[in-house]
């Protein structure tokens, strides 16, 4: 057994022995057997500082550690020591760590005194065993502390109860958004493709669009803006275009609606969709800001390069604050981009136009109704046949009585939907979807009229 009595340890003036081997339980140790010693180091004769060596065994003849007690007494900190450790020099590390120390509650050993004796071996919780094993002893301990334990456990556990939420919320939104980029746009198609060819006969009117899509589809060119009025079917030959193509929603292109997006919300949608085709559809609203038109120049230009990037200023709402979501300064963009627009060509910007072609969507009504008859079996695919031509025959009546009537490509979707929605009353409906202004003439009339006029 070492008996720190008989060394010299700087700044100890003192040493005394307890008589008796104690035993001490602890979780980490086990069982370890303790000689304890007073030093006292000549400041304060009257409150001398107990440390104990530790042994595995009963007769202390192998030494394991030294533990430090605190001024009531209790082992604060407990320091495994190597088994090459000479007496000396656990003496001597005992004395510098109790001469250097800031004897108040607990002990604090110097960190140089730490790493230059113990060689960097860690610190043990001993005072936080004795807790625990006085708390089991005498649970009823833990009463008055119970409020701070729970606003302990507020503070700590519920930032992680909310980190975990907002994880599976997080993860919730990328799955909803991996389906509806992706599986939801595939399932969109196939029902409105399924039964077609690419190079069906009726769809001849829009080969001369279709090839301008392929362009950039292909990567051949930057950028096309298609433009012209609503009802046109210029979103339904894109996405048909894409299709027969054999490209896939969301791993090749993405379908973005554009009307609402302001500046920073048109940069960051671009960033997202930076390495792919992306579609801005019924983008009417952000061409007449000259920001966001001067932004796009970057997309269509022809250079190898195309870097886009968002100035500061354009960032700061009026009270100074950072409004644009996570997203660089600065990015090249790799992708394409096709827009869309209810817009007239003469309403665009021309230096947009200079950059990217434009082909304008425009069929009168007569037009769209003779190539309706050929396209009915392709519209509203799950409606039957049937249904769809009373409709288009209504149309053409309508149509025979006012000619200045606007019927599209939409317009007669919505009709379709009007007939199968209100059977009883759908024949008023659509004349109001198609703006119908001739003479009001009976309804059982006009159906005798039907055979000689068409």
């Amino acid at each position: 057994m070492l008996d720190l009595r008989k060394y010299k340890m700087k700044g100890i003036r003192k040493v005394t022995m307890v008589p008796g081997i104690f035993e001490l339980k602890t979780k980490k140790q086990g069982n370890l057997f303790i000689q304890k010693f007073f030093l006292f180091d000549g400041k304060n004769n009257d409150m001398p500082k107990m440390v104990a060596l530790a042994s595995k065994s009963s007769n202390m003849n192998k030494l394991y550690g030294v533990i430090f007690y605190n001024l009531k007494l209790n082992p604060v900190a407990t320091f495994t020591l190597r088994p090459t450790y000479k007496p000396e020099q656990v003496a001597q590390f005992i004395g510098e760590g109790v001469t250097s120390s800031k004897y108040k509650t607990n002990i604090k050993i110097r960190e140089d005194v730490i790493q230059s004796k113990v060689k960097g071996q860690h610190l043990n919780e001993g005072m936080a065993e004795i807790v625990i094993d006085t708390l089991k002893k005498n649970p009823e301990l833990i009463l008055p502390f119970l409020p701070l334990l729970i606003l302990v456990g507020i503070l700590f556990v519920v930032p992680w109860i909310q980190k975990f939420f907002y994880l599976i919320g997080s993860i919730k939104n990328w799955l909803t958004e991996v389906y509806v980029e992706g599986k939801a746009e595939q399932l969109i198609n196939e029902e409105l493709f399924s039964n077609q060819k690419y190079d069906e006969p009726a769809f001849a009117m829009f080969n001369t669009l279709s090839e301008y899509i392929k362009h950039v589809a292909t990567k051949k060119a930057n950028a096309l803006v298609i433009c012209g009025p609503p009802g046109m079917s210029k979103t339904y030959t894109v996405r048909r275009t894409l299709h027969f193509l054999g490209l896939k929603p969301r791993k090749d292109y993405a379908i973005e609606k554009g009307s609402t997006l302001g500046l920073e919300s048109t940069y960051a949608l671009l960033y997202k969709h930076r390495n792919r085709l992306l579609i801005l559809d019924d983008f009417d609203t952000p061409l007449s800001n000259e920001d966001t038109v001067n932004m796009l120049k970057a997309i269509t230009d022809t250079y190898g390069k195309r870097i886009l990037s968002l100035p500061r200023d354009k960032q700061m709402s009026s009270s100074g604050e950072v409004q644009r979501s996570k997203t660089p300064d600065k990015f090249e963009f790799k992708g394409q981009l096709i827009i869309i627009t209810n817009l007239l060509k003469s309403q665009i910007n021309t230096a947009l136009l200079s950059r990217a072609p434009a082909f304008e969507v425009y069929f009168d009504t007569k037009t769209v109704i003779d190539s309706l008859q050929d396209l009915l079996k392709y519209a509203h695919p799950k409606i039957p046949i049937k249904i769809k031509q009373e409709v288009y025959d209504y149309i053409c009546l309508l149509y025979k009585f006012d000619s200045k009537i606007n019927v599209s490509f939409r317009s007669f979707a919505a009709a379709v939907d009007a007939r199968m929605g209100n059977p009883h009353a759908w024949k008023n409906m659509v004349k109001i979807i198609v703006g119908y202004n001739g003479k009001n003439i009976a309804e059982n009339y006009l159906y005798d009229l039907q055979k000689y006029i068409i």
